[in-house]
């Protein structure tokens, strides 16, 4: 017969665990010293990230216009005029604030602002440059500058949202503020022309019916 003895897989596994309790304690100088070089270490990596700072702003894509005197003579004589509500939706805002036509636009614009320790000014391209040869280097800030902008749609009421973060907060706002201006001005260009060609349409409509 042999002499072996198993012991009970409880008994055994709080044997282990004892154990481990045991080495912890014989080396708890050694195991408070890496977790306090840890800590330390984690503090020092996040000191030396860079800071970012984020602008944020909101706005209400605007309803479909009403109609002007020409549109309203159109509407008596039956007449339909063409419309480009579903350009203002918001969603619509939220791609075009991301389109490359517009990047491009805030990528050339000045900016100018006061750091620690100069004043700052120029445009994106200047003030973060690029890697690469001359004529790639506009396309790279372009792309970087996407990178840096986060547009956004509030489902139930429509709001678009729109962060931009940047290395310093002056830059960051007004990076913001330009892209707001960016989208005033094609939602102007975009009624002018929505006007145009409705007048022109009506027009035509009106002289072939006389």
């Amino acid at each position: 017969m042999s002499g072996t003895s198993l012991a009970p897989p409880g008994r055994s596994e709080e044997v282990s665990l004892v154990g481990l309790v045991n080495v912890l304690l014989r080396h708890r100088a050694l195991v408070a010293g890496v977790a306090l070089f840890s800590c330390l270490g984690a503090i020092l990596y996040a000191l030396a990230q860079p800071r970012s700072y984020t602008a944020t702003s909101s706005f209400m894509p605007q309803a479909p216009r009403a109609q002007g005197n020409l549109s309203g003579i159109a509407t008596q004589l039956g007449l339909a005029l063409p419309t480009a509500g579903g350009a203002q939706s918001p969603a619509f805002y939220a791609d075009l604030l991301h389109s490359r036509e517009l990047l491009g636009d805030a990528v050339d614009s000045r900016y100018e602002f006061q750091t620690d320790t100069a004043a700052v000014s120029g445009n994106l391209l200047e003030i973060q440059p690029q890697p690469g040869r001359a004529e790639t280097r506009r396309e790279r800030s372009v792309r970087a500058l996407k990178r840096m902008i986060r547009p956004g749609v509030a489902q139930q009421t429509g709001v678009v949202t729109l962060g931009v973060t940047a290395n310093h907060p002056a830059l960051a706002q007004q990076i913001n503020q330009r892209l707001l201006d960016l989208v005033n001005r094609f939602n102007m260009v975009s009624r002018q022309s929505q006007a145009g060609a409705e007048r022109k349409f009506t027009e035509q409509r009106l002289a072939e019916v006389k």
